[in-house]
């Protein structure tokens, strides 16, 4: 059983059946307690938090921006931008 993330620049499996179960609600859609609930007959708490801040120092986790598709905050990334900080820079900005 694998992950795979696929990116522009790089590309990354993940093997396991954790990262099966857990990854697909990492989509900015499901809360930690969400998770934690829909998994809570298969995973552990400490399991999903361990597995979940491992994906995190690994750099393969990014903060949903309020507001933005995912389509747009995947291009901002691929572009090196962190989409939280485009958003609130639009927020900001004023346009003639």
């Amino acid at each position: 059983m694998h992950v795979y993330l696929l990116g522009e620049h790089s590309s990354h499996v993940l093997s396991g059946r954790l990262y099966c179960a857990i990854v697909p609600f990492l989509n900015g859609q499901h809360t930690m307690e969400d998770i934690h609930d829909l998994l809570s007959e298969v995973v552990s708490d400490d399991v999903i938090d361990h597995v979940i801040d491992r994906l995190g120092r690994l750099g393969y986790l990014a903060e949903a921006a309020d507001g933005m598709s995912s389509g747009v905050e995947a291009f901002w990334s691929e572009l090196g931008f962190d989409p939280c900080h485009v958003g609130r820079a639009f927020d900001r900005a004023k346009f003639l």
